[in-house]
């Protein structure tokens, strides 16, 4: 994987098929088949590419259907992330 911020010239450069406005409001990711994700499908698709549970759940939850349920779950939580920062300590983030 590899991980470059939803810029203009990025897009043109990776020959992304998606406007900027619409990578500007979510997550985006060209999978190895060249299919665009984007949202909570993209999320799940980035994290099945771990090991271990996490990675079995999301790639279940990667697929179309299970992803397309989640949406609204993943929307409100992108909106307010800033609200959950305090679930994570700021020591873990310094190694």
């Amino acid at each position: 994987l590899i991980f470059k911020p939803n810029s203009r010239s990025n897009l043109r450069q990776a020959g992304y098929p998606v406007e900027y406005r619409v990578a500007a409001k979510t997550l985006v990711v060209l999978n190895p088949s060249g299919e665009v994700v984007l949202g909570a499908q993209a999320v799940f698709f980035t994290i099945s590419r771990t090991k271990g549970l996490f990675g079995l759940v999301s790639k279940i939850l990667a697929m179309r259907i299970p992803s397309l349920l989640v949406e609204p779950v993943y929307r409100q939580f992108a909106k307010h992330r800033g609200r959950f920062a305090f679930l994570i300590s700021d020591s873990s983030w310094k190694k």
